[in-house]
């Protein structure tokens, strides 16, 4: 809710943050944070990632890949050490700052570290030095896409055909994106004229096996597959309710396409998660099902 994503690695046993980028509006030179409500990563670009926002928008972010070598372009302002050594991890944090708020922070924190005696900074002394954040982490934000009446519950990306997104918001409606236009389809409109306040789409995802179908649920414990047949049709292949209506918050495929590919998993409100396995024509690709998909997209 404070409109901010860290990036972190668990061998470091989440002691600090390896980077992070601010989620804001941007209104002159003013800010203001936003709140997500949901988060999808791209299966095509690694730093590339969209948001549901609780004002019912649509964001694509993105971010440059952090690594040791963006640290190491920074050098040059480094070549003075002034006593204090910046190690590596630090620097890549700090990479994507300009030079002038660079060289300002390195005179801030290098006077404090002179006055606490401490010569090696690594990025674990660095945050107990609580540097200003709000420097260092840059927007992500790239674009916006036509926003929901109501918050977004889902984003889930194609696994096959670049760009191509679904949504899911309390506003009963499942939608279909193109990440290279803004406007979207309500191309699931037999359950957008159906939905109401007390059932509602909690959940939608693509599969990885099989790309013109996609999963959703509802707040009633309803589990839907579907296979995407034209722009705004889509054809209902298997249905599943849950006897005592229980909301689903995710599903999940399993991402091992060598052991278990079939295995699908519900985790429901009341913290259960449920394991089924799906027949073989759920995970196989048909044929020109590429191709179809790839039409289909491109009148979108």
């Amino acid at each position: 809710e404070d409109g901010r994503v860290l990036v972190w690695d668990p061998a470091e046993k989440l002691k600090y943050p390896v980077i992070g980028f601010n989620l804001r509006f941007v209104l002159n030179k003013m800010t203001m944070p936003i709140n997500p409500t949901c988060f999808a990563n791209s299966p095509q670009e690694s730093f590339e990632f969209l948001l549901g926002t609780y004002d019912g928008n649509i964001y694509k972010c993105a971010f440059p890949k952090p690594d040791s070598e963006s640290g190491s372009n920074q050098d040059y302002i480094f070549a003075e050490k002034n006593g204090v050594v910046w190690r590596e991890k630090v620097r890549t944090l700090i990479c994507n700052m300009k030079e002038k708020e660079i060289l300002e922070m390195k005179n801030i924190i290098e006077t404090i570290c002179l006055d606490k005696g401490l010569i090696n900074l690594d990025i674990e002394e660095f945050f107990k030095l609580r540097p200003d954040v709000s420097k260092i982490y840059k927007n992500a934000l790239k674009a916006h896409f036509e926003k929901h009446f109501a918050l977004p519950t889902s984003i889930g990306y194609n696994s096959y055909i670049r760009n191509v997104f679904l949504t899911t918001s309390y506003d009963g409606s499942l939608r279909l994106y193109h990440g290279e236009r803004p406007a979207a389809k309500f191309f699931y409109e037999k359950f957008v004229n159906e939905q109401s306040e007390e059932n509602y789409y909690t959940y939608g995802t693509w599969s990885p096996y099989k790309p013109s179908l996609f999963v959703h649920t509802t707040s009633k414990g309803e589990i839907g597959f579907e296979i995407l047949v034209s722009r705004n049709v889509c054809k209902n292949v298997l249905t599943i309710k849950d006897e005592k209506e229980k909301m689903i918050k995710k599903v999940a495929f399993n991402p091992n396409e060598t052991n278990y590919k079939d295995k699908i998993a519900f985790a429901y409100e009341d913290g259960t998660i449920e394991v089924g396995s799906l027949s073989e024509a759920f995970n196989k690709v048909g044929n020109n099902e590429i191709e179809k998909m790839y039409k289909i997209v491109s009148n979108i």
